[in-house]
């Protein structure tokens, strides 16, 4: 599940201004998993980091999608995920 993900990665010393910095897991566009991260259950913190689940629509600027340390998108989106690779 794309929240077990949070809780392993490790994530090179700079992309964190301090230690209590959110880690922002974006979606793009809708989803069926949307309702997840809504949920009163979905995490709240991964590794002592606050959890920041963030919709951004399918338009969302590279500047927006930048902010994101997970992104997920459908296969449907797989177009407009590969603009947005480096």
């Amino acid at each position: 599940c794309l929240f077990n993900f949070a809780k392993y990665v490790k994530w090179p010393s700079e992309v964190f201004s301090d230690e209590k910095q959110q880690i922002s897991v974006c979606l793009l566009g809708e989803s069926p998993i949307s309702s997840l991260f809504k949920s009163e259950n979905a995490p709240k913190e991964a590794q002592g980091r606050p959890l920041s689940f963030i919709q951004l629509s399918e338009s969302a600027p590279e500047s927006e999608i930048a902010k994101c340390n997970i992104f997920y998108w459908r296969e449907s989106q797989e177009a407009r995920a590969k603009e947005l690779s480096p």
